[in-house]
């Protein structure tokens, strides 16, 4: 529900910039882009509650998935190979000859 909320805002702020650019005389591509732009720089200054609460929900489904615990098994075995494949050509992790 926090992702909605924010995206909603953000979509608010965007055509409430977008109307007072029209307002003033601003019309075409660029009063898109910069409806656009005013309504990004408006949205990180004034929705700093909602945008937390919407992190805080990706963060919490990123941490959910069952991909992760695999990502970190496979990240585990990537940095193992590495170790392994850096190690001096006929010696051990001790210094021992092989």
């Amino acid at each position: 529900m926090a992702l909605l909320v924010y995206t909603l805002l953000r979509m608010l702020l965007v055509v409430a910039a977008g109307g007072v650019l029209y307002l003033a005389g601003m019309r075409g591509l660029l009063l898109v882009v910069m409806a656009v732009v005013v309504g990004a720089m408006l949205s990180y200054l004034l929705l700093k509650g909602p945008r937390e609460r919407a992190a805080g929900t990706l963060q919490g489904l990123a941490e959910r998935r069952p991909e992760r615990e695999r990502a970190d098994a496979d990240a585990q075995a990537e940095d193992a190979a590495l170790d392994a494949s850096a190690e001096p050509e006929g010696q051990t992790e001790d210094g021992t000859e092989r």
